[in-house]
């Protein structure tokens, strides 16, 4: 390298990128090993929320309602501050109390057990339940009757109270609390074939399953109900209506993570006020208010339904904005064209967005990149996608060439047409490692004039800082080598590194060591410039999720955008 890192930087970037591991579990184990907790506590200090509770170890002896539960246990706990995180499902599809009774009394090795100590679960196939029960020191166990019983009376009598007996005289902890959960009607136009039992109707199977409870759960040995029936019933008298199933039955993800979040808050009566919001998974917060409400009044009123405050969906009045579409922006290659979406009027600020595709693929012109453009465009912001070199057609350093060239014409076109407004630069996976390049490189942009002071942000989403693995390819390197060479914008940070606003962001299950990279170029720039006004996020999901996957029609990522220049007025 042409500078001397610090000894801090140095040694964070050993524990970064050794805290890399892209080994993934086997799916079929025959024995329940035991797993170390693997998770590695980085950025400490960039911490907002202490945990409530180190340890949550939650098993359901369940089917697929508690699979639609857990579904977002896991990230719900991580974003409350909870270090050591163990999830378990005992599961058999359709799974009765009954048929549950008969496998305890059997130790029958009927189960897929399926345990979560990483984020992701892992199946342990012919499992049985007393095995599963003394696998861990479970905080809390849960039972729950097969959905299309839950509301025939007639299903619970005796057995229930035989599996809560059987459950607490096998588990290996005497502090483990054993509770019930309330599962949920089923949709109105379900096609499921017990819902003939309930004519039919969500109404008369929500009040058969609150009678089940009352007159069945309430008076046995149970810690606690989880109201998953009734925040699910609440939920739905929302503007959000009857769409939290996905087939009819089972949850779709906004009634997963009211599940998942109702049964925390019921077990622990923890604040959702001390939840990281960036760990919530973005797609779900412009239904976090309904999610609260439904589970709050559930907690509260747990067998009858409290009619939500949010009946009406806000809708915001789109701008009219114009669409100039394949705009040649340098004569270097075809590949340089760019799509300007740009509000009425000249005064307004400006995104110039560089797409991702391991520059080898992705387009300005795929659905989702249109959608936001039009979303930021349609919100009063200028949106500018653009298209660049590609391998195998490009070579080092076509990408970063076409991008000062797309970035000078843009900033010489609102110039010339009097626009006047911030401009931000923003990019995505391959996009944002050709952003950074450009902001902490300052040789590119001042080849076509521009200053990188001139930019008034960047918004740099799960880019890699170190030198691309398809540069690396390109010499014939092997691309999992994590180098920082005149190849990698990390490489240009230093005391002389200057820009007004970056934003980066990373995720909880990003590409291997991108969250170690994200970190240590936060800390790097931080290290030579304590006062740089420097932000890091880590979001909930996988690689890019908030942009290139839509949730009910809208991609999250451009509310990100809007929200930080807005921020930055």
């Amino acid at each position: 390298m042409k500078k001397k890192l610090s000894i801090f930087i140095l040694i964070l970037l050993l524990f970064s990128l050794a805290s890399c591991n892209t080994d993934s579990p086997s799916n079929d184990v025959p024995n329940i090993p035991d797993e170390p907790n693997n998770n590695i506590e980085i950025g400490k200090e960039e911490e907002k929320v202490i945990a409530t509770k180190k340890s949550f170890k939650l098993l359901c002896v369940g089917n697929s309602f508690s699979d639609d539960m857990l579904t977002y246990t896991y990230s719900i706990l991580n974003a409350f501050g909870v270090h050591e995180i163990v999830l378990g499902n005992l599961y058999i599809g359709g799974c009765d109390i009954e048929t549950h009774v008969i496998n305890a009394s059997t130790d029958k090795p009927a189960y897929v057990y399926r345990k979560n100590t990483t984020g992701a679960f892992t199946s342990y196939n012919g499992s049985k339940m007393s095995t599963a029960l003394n696998d861990e020191e479970w905080d809390y166990v849960t039972l729950q009757q097969a959905s299309g019983k839950s509301g025939m009376i007639n299903t619970y009598d005796s057995k229930v109270k035989a599996l809560n007996n059987f459950v607490r005289n096998t588990i290996n902890n005497e502090n483990t609390k054993v509770g019930w959960h309330m599962t949920w009607a089923y949709a109105k136009n379900s096609n499921h074939a017990d819902f003939v039992n309930y004519n039919n109707n969500q109404d008369e199977m929500y009040k058969k399953i609150v009678d089940c409870v009352e007159q069945k759960i309430e008076n046995l040995e149970f810690d606690f109900i989880i109201p998953n029936g009734t925040a699910i019933q609440n939920a739905r008298t929302s503007y959000v209506g009857d769409t939290l199933t996905a087939d009819g039955y089972h949850l779709e993800d906004l009634g997963d993570y009211i599940a998942g979040l109702s049964m925390v808050l019921s077990i622990t009566n923890w604040n959702v006020e001390d939840m990281k919001m960036d760990l919530v998974p973005q797609k779900f917060m412009p239904y976090f208010d309904i999610i609260v409400e439904a589970i709050y009044n559930a907690i509260e009123k747990p067998y009858e339904v409290t009619n939500s405050t949010y009946t009406k969906e806000e809708v915001v009045e789109k701008k009219p904005f114009d669409i100039s579409m394949n705009v040649s922006y340098s004569n270097l290659s075809a590949a340089c064209k760019l799509d300007m979406y740009l509000p009425e009027g000249n005064s307004y600020d400006t995104v110039i967005h560089f797409h991702g595709g391991g520059l080898t693929g992705g387009s300005k012109d795929d659905g989702a990149h249109r959608a936001i453009a039009s979303e930021v465009a349609g919100n009063g912001v200028g949106f500018v996608s653009v298209n660049y070199r590609l391998y195998p057609e490009a070579k080092y350093p076509d990408f970063f060439i076409d991008a000062a060239n797309a970035v000078a014409y843009v900033m010489n076109y609102l110039s010339e047409n009097n626009i006047n407004g911030k401009v931000y630069i923003s990019g995505q996976s391959a996009g944002a490692y050709i952003a950074m390049m450009l902001c902490f490189n300052k040789a590119y942009l001042e080849n076509v004039n521009i200053k990188v002071t001139d930019i008034d942000g960047w918004i740099i989403e799960a880019g890699q800082p170190t030198t691309h693995f398809n540069v690396l390819l390109e010499e014939g390197l092997d691309t999992q080598l994590q180098r920082i060479d005149e190849k990698a914008p990390l490489y240009y940070v230093d005391g002389s590194t200057k820009f007004k606003n970056l934003l980066l962001i990373t995720y909880t299950n990003d590409i291997a060591c991108r969250e170690a990279q994200t970190l240590l170029t936060y800390h790097t720039i931080l290290n030579y410039n304590p006062n740089a006004k420097v932000e890091m996020r880590v979001y909930e999901g996988n690689h890019c999720i908030n942009s290139t996957t839509a949730y009910r029609g809208y991609y999250i990522h451009s509310k990100i955008i809007l929200d930080y220049v807005n921020s930055n007025k």
